[in-house]
């Protein structure tokens, strides 16, 4: 879905060389959330048919899983309009995909514009709440280097891949607005389908965050949003197995590692500020000294 016509363009433009599906494999349908002006303002570079479904205001669960109703192949890539996909990216998610139909959802390694982790996947806090571990904090090279795959809690919806048949099956929960549906797909997802969540390192991006909703000041959760989460993640705990748990504690694992790892990093690095601080204030008393021995030899 989209209201932004040069977002638009950029995606589709990445499409171009993010898979080497053959044209009659693939359509691309979009809910248009703009102005009729704006429309006429898209390029369609990717190489492959562009189809607008349906022209209606900003729902993002209801106007995917619209969309999804409509979609005639077996994989559905689910895509944000502020997302430029890596070159062979969807192909490497959909080889991670098909490998075992135990899986259920392969999240993206999104990435800030400098280059810094921004979106991998949840983790929950003891308040129930899902966060995007790690975000901001380290280089991406870094973590995909480590990780090829991870099984995951929850994956974000602005970049995903599922099968059409699992997604028909659960849908987007239409009683968010404004974020939360990924959350509890993930979560349906491993619970009703017992499937897993996995993210893919290779199937990877760059994430304009929020690009048109700076624009029109719709930044922030809703608290509506937030309790439902919430209630989800409760639900989810009380019937949980013990592999589901297990899962969830390697994740925990391998970010505490990740993180512990920064922080000596970061001390480093402040150590050596300090260490670079005081030889300045020494200079600087080395060079008082000077000019006071100075003006008594004068």
């Amino acid at each position: 879905m989209s209201r932004t016509p040069s977002l638009l363009s950029s995606l589709l433009n990445s499409i171009s060389t993010a898979t080497q599906l053959a044209r009659s494999d693939v359509e691309i349908l979009c809910s248009w959330n703009g102005s009729d002006e704006d429309e006429q303002a898209i390029k369609n570079t990717s190489g492959y048919n562009f189809e607008i479904k349906q022209r209606v205001p900003y729902h993002f669960s209801g106007n995917m899983n619209a969309l999804a109703s409509e979609s005639k192949g077996e994989i559905l890539l689910i895509v944000n309009d502020d997302i430029i996909i890596d070159k062979k990216g969807i192909d490497y998610g959909i080889e991670m995909l098909l490998k075992n139909t135990n899986i259920g959802l392969i999240g993206a390694l999104l990435r800030s514009k400098s280059n810094k982790l921004q979106h991998a996947g949840f983790m929950f806090g003891n308040d129930l709440i899902p966060y995007h571990f790690l975000e901001d904090l380290i280089d991406i090279e870094e973590f995909a280097h480590e990780h090829q795959f991870l099984t995951m809690a929850a994956v974000t919806g602005a970049m995903l891949l599922t099968r059409r048949s699992d997604f028909q099956c659960l849908l987007f929960n239409e009683r968010y607005n404004r974020c939360g549906e990924d959350v509890e797909l993930s979560l349906d997802m491993r619970e009703i389908l017992q499937k897993s969540v996995l993210l893919c390192t290779s199937f990877s991006a760059v994430h304009y965050q929020c690009a048109t909703r700076a624009k029109q000041q719709e930044m922030g959760n809703e608290p509506d949003d937030i309790e439902q989460m919430k209630q989800r993640r409760r639900d989810f705990l009380n019937q949980a197995n013990n592999k589901m748990l297990r899962e969830e504690i390697a994740l925990a694992t391998i970010v505490a590692e990740a993180s512990f790892k920064k922080i000596n990093e970061q001390q480093k690095h402040l150590n050596k500020c300090l260490d670079i601080e005081r030889k300045y204030h020494q200079l600087n008393l080395e060079v008082l000294d000077l000019k006071e021995q100075l003006e008594q030899n004068q």
